[in-house]
């Protein structure tokens, strides 16, 4: 049994997110192509309609990892589906191995 949680991001973990982004444009040194601020991402998660959702992996009580995902539609099959935008794991947790976790993790 994994013992990673996976949750669905709140308003309050917006700081958290932005915190995981920084750490992850560090990683691949790409800091200077990160724009995020907590306004853009609190809008853009938690407006009226939101254009993603956030999930976030927790192991221990800490933040191992995100996930930011959206709707997509295809006009020719009339249907919807999902489409990931970016996801990332803190340094500490990649050493946990590929998707530390995910699989059979608990999801609420």
């Amino acid at each position: 049994m994994s013992d990673v949680v996976i949750r669905a991001a709140q308003r309050d973990d917006v700081p958290l997110l932005l915190e995981l982004f920084g750490e992850l444009a560090a990683y691949e040194q790409i800091e200077h192509e990160l724009k995020a601020t907590p306004e853009l991402l609190a809008r853009a998660l938690f407006a009226e309609r939101p254009v993603a959702e956030a999930l976030i992996a927790m192991r221990g009580g800490d933040a191992a990892g995100y996930a930011i995902y959206f709707t997509t539609f295809s006009s020719f099959r009339c249907r919807d589906g999902a489409g990931v935008a970016r996801g990332g794991g803190r340094e500490r947790a990649r050493a946990w191995g590929r998707a530390p976790g995910m699989v059979g993790a608990r999801l609420e």
